[in-house]
């Protein structure tokens, strides 16, 4: 990952370093996450939940406090 100044993360690195650390919460519910579940993620560092970009550059923006509907994900596998 490549951490700057506006909370962009760059999804361009093969090894987990500090930038690379995330809580995934469940958006709803208690229990363990499942197939299908809504999840947000919230980087360690910033403290903040991601949203993907649509740029098409690999990149996520850890620029919310709270999960909303740019910042849920839904899990699958």
């Amino acid at each position: 990952a490549q951490s700057v100044a506006d909370h962009v993360f760059h999804c361009n690195r093969d090894t987990v370093g500090a930038w690379e650390e995330f809580v995934i919460q469940k958006v709803s519910g208690a229990g363990v996450i499942k197939s299908g579940d809504l999840v947000g993620m919230r980087s360690v560092h910033w403290d903040r939940y991601g949203s993907a970009s649509d740029g098409g550059d690999h990149s996520m923006h850890f620029d919310s406090s709270a999960i909303g509907t740019h910042q849920s994900f839904i899990v699958e596998h």
